[in-house]
């Protein structure tokens, strides 16, 4: 085993000692600047998602309102389909209650000149 004075054992502890603080600084830098990095990176990241879900919801909200507008479009056709059928089916019923009228009032004229 080799003797080592003991001023120089205290140099070669100082040395050590002075060796692991500037690693710990370094480390605690080097954590400092990864920690740094990754909340800005988090940072544009949250940003990113913010804008991707912004223009995601104003899509949405442009298609619902070409579907609203669609759909009341086909709503107008329908009812003016509806409105064209009942009145069809009104000029039908008013052409029988014409010629029912017709037949009555003939036929009664008839059973009159008959009895007479």
């Amino acid at each position: 085993m080799v003797y080592i004075p003991h001023h120089e054992q205290v140099l070669i502890l100082k040395a050590q000692s002075n060796h692991f603080h500037h690693l710990d600084r370094d480390l605690r830098n080097e954590t400092k600047t990864l920690r740094e990095d990754f909340q800005e990176e988090m940072k544009v990241l949250r940003e990113d998602f913010r804008e991707g879900m912004k223009t995601m919801r104003e899509d949405f909200q442009g298609e619902m309102k070409v579907l609203r507008g669609d759909l009341r479009e086909e709503m107008k056709a329908l009812r003016g389909d509806m409105q064209g059928r009942f009145e069809q089916v009104m000029r039908r019923i008013d052409r029988f209650m014409f010629w029912s009228l017709g037949i009555t009032v003939a036929a009664a004229a008839f059973v009159v000149n008959y009895l007479k």
